[in-house]
């Protein structure tokens, strides 16, 4: 117990804020600056899908499980390499975003979108090694223990990436008016942060990973394999987003369909050119199912007919909060409030609050037990949504007001996020636990995100009271889910 107080503790701490940081970067910050640029909300909207990198995680989670980096593996490890290369990339892709003015013409704001996107995808990657390095290091019943410790570090890394961003950006920029180089600088600065995390990386321990993962004889093989799968799925994705171009309609629900459509097509070439490479020799057959299917398998026959309530539980689970929360600080700027009071009462009030929330909704369901927290959880997220109604509605801005409903909002927020945390948790197998941890977290901000797409469009054609009533009623199936689910799911934990 000392050693978990003492290094394991402090390591999953500081890789905790390492992990949280550049997560508002992709976000919430960015979608401030782009809005105080003069950004159309709709665009904005529609680059909240560079975070779907973190949906999409469970794609190359396997690969990043079983793969060893050229040279970095052998210096720090498995596991150490491929946090340090992710944290590089994490910091490039802040020092390239801040290069770029949107406001000045077109290809500004594509070259930043771009680095927006590789933020995605390197922050994602992040994840799923900090995760797995978690599950490593530790026994089974020390992991809530570290798990909390990590999500309170994740939670100061968004107030720095939220609070702190905001403030330097006003400490650059002290007037009202858009200065791109105070957002450039404060991106900057984002990027110096993340020098904490490379720091812990280098003087953590590497853990002992021999378990029952298989053994994997050619990394050059799976690598070239992992890399035409995911080229095959981008590709058709592309090609099939001009295809369904012709079919696009100013109806925001027929989007919407044709992109869910566009993702499944795309989703179904990559697993067949994946199967047909193994069919041609590239990767053995029995390590192809080791890496990619076995994890998979091994949920459903645990869980058997069950197991699709619970993947919808889990697909659905977030909508309400994550679809509303996209557009909030764009709101708050529309509403008429300051940077400066968006960065204290939203960031640091509201962070505060919101890990206040996930500390409660752990301690709830360890005390009630999970199924009753989630039905909480899922009740108080889309409650909270129509506090936004009364605020959209104020004659003049009102910090009362707007503090009421952030600690209501992020309160409700932290809750589902912590109990969340403690279902998908609960629904892992030890021997799969990274690719399965990262298909379930994954999973459960694909459907979120990909909505969350076409908020904007529909804050222009509903307006902002009736949107944010939308994203209440978006919480409805999920509690009918959990009520579905209720006795089945208790007496399955109940055996186990």
């Amino acid at each position: 117990m000392n050693k978990l107080f003492g290094k394991n503790i402090l390591a999953l701490f500081f890789l905790g804020i390492s992990s949280g940081l550049p997560l508002l970067l992709v976000f919430g910050t960015l979608s401030v600056w782009l809005r105080e640029a003069g950004v159309e909300r709709a665009t904005i909207g529609f680059l909240s899908w560079a975070g779907l990198s973190y949906a999409f995680k469970f794609v190359w989670a396997p690969a990043v499980d079983h793969l060893s980096i050229p040279l970095l593996s052998r210096l720090f490890g498995r596991r150490r390499s491929w946090i340090l290369l992710s944290q590089v990339l994490v910091i490039l892709a802040l020092c390239w975003m801040s290069l770029w003015d949107p406001q000045s013409n077109q290809i500004n704001f594509i070259w930043l979108a771009a680095g927006a996107v590789l933020l995605g995808f390197a922050s994602a990657t992040q994840d799923i090694v900090i995760d797995a390095y978690r599950i490593d290091i530790a026994d089974h019943e020390q992991q809530a223990m570290l798990a909390g410790i990590a999500i309170a570090g994740y939670r100061i890394g968004m107030l720095f990436a939220g609070a702190g961003a905001l403030e330097l950006s006003a400490l650059f920029n002290p007037s009202e008016h858009y200065l791109a180089s105070a957002w450039q600088l404060a991106y900057r600065c984002m990027a110096l942060f993340m020098l904490l995390g490379i720091v812990t990386t280098l003087l953590i321990r590497e853990p002992d990973t021999t378990n029952t993962r298989p053994v994997i004889h050619n990394n050059l093989y799976l690598f070239i394999h992992f890399i035409c799968v995911i080229a095959s799925f981008c590709l058709s994705f592309i090609a099939l987003g001009w295809l369904f171009e012709a079919y696009s309609a100013n109806h925001t629900l027929v989007n919407f369909a044709l992109a869910c459509l566009r993702l499944m097509i795309a989703v179904g070439i990559a697993v067949i050119v994946g199967n047909r490479l193994c069919h041609f020799g590239l990767l053995d057959r029995h390590e192809f199912n080791a890496v990619y299917v076995s994890p998979f398998v091994d949920f459903f026959k645990r869980y058997g007919q069950l197991a699709l309530w619970l993947l919808l539980i889990i697909c659905f689970y977030r909508t309400s909060d994550i679809v509303m929360g996209v557009m909030a600080k764009v709101f708050y700027v529309d509403m008429g409030y300051s940077k400066t009071e968006i960065s204290r009462i939203s960031f640091v009030f509201g962070t505060i609050v919101s890990l206040v929330g996930g500390i409660l909704g752990g301690l709830l369901a360890y005390r009630f037990g999970i199924i009753k927290i989630l039905l909480l959880g899922a009740l108080t997220a889309s409650l909270s949504n129509l506090l936004f109604i009364y605020l959209a509605n104020l004659a003049a801005p009102s910090l009362t007001a707007l503090s009421l409903a952030i600690v209501a909002d992020n309160l409700a927020g932290g809750l589902a996020g912590g109990v969340a945390v403690a279902f998908l948790s609960s629904l892992v197998n030890k021997q799969f636990s990274a690719t399965q941890y990262a298909a379930f977290s994954a999973i459960t901000l694909l459907f979120p995100k990909l909505l969350a797409g076409y908020s904007g469009a529909m804050i222009d054609v509903l307006g902002y009271s009736t949107f944010f009533a939308l994203t209440a009623v978006m919480g409805i199936p999920v509690i009918v889910l959990i009520l579905l689910i209720w006795r089945p799911y208790k007496r399955i934990t109940n055996m186990s």
